[in-house]
């Protein structure tokens, strides 16, 4: 993992740790096997780490890491050293010419349908956001 990804990621980690622990004493367990590090969004020539938050098991809460909203995919970017952060239910990265596109799969709400309706948006990272047909995403 490039440095700056790689302390976000320590902060982040660091964070969740904390806020496992505040339920009740809780244990963080962590499955590193979440960490994709195959795309450069950013553009700087080194890969950008993504974690899904499904990776973080909190012993005393059963929904630490998400629930049928999804989970929180976090892109820790390495030129920055900053991360983005949005909420989904699955993710795939597709590669085109100029840029990577992110796919997320979206609770149904978020395309004002019933949440078990499908939805999905693809987004590019662009002068520092997220962006998509619609506008950047909210941080």
């Amino acid at each position: 993992m490039a440095p700056r990804s790689a302390t976000a990621f320590a902060q982040y980690v660091d964070a969740s740790r904390t806020e496992c622990a505040s339920f009740d004493d809780g244990v963080l367990a962590i499955e590193y096997s979440q960490i994709d590090q195959t795309t450069d969004f950013d553009g700087d020539g080194l890969a950008d780490a993504i974690f899904d938050s499904a990776g973080l098991n909190c012993s005393t809460s059963a929904s630490f890491s998400g629930g049928t909203g999804g989970t929180i995919l976090s892109i820790f970017l390495s030129a920055d050293g900053g991360t983005r952060q949005m909420q989904m239910q699955g993710y795939q990265i597709l590669h085109s010419r100029r840029v990577p596109i992110l796919l997320l799969a979206l609770h149904g709400s978020a395309c004002d349908r019933y949440g078990y309706q499908a939805c999905f948006a693809a987004y590019s990272f662009v002068d520092g956001s997220f962006v998509a047909a619609g506008g950047a995403v909210r941080e």
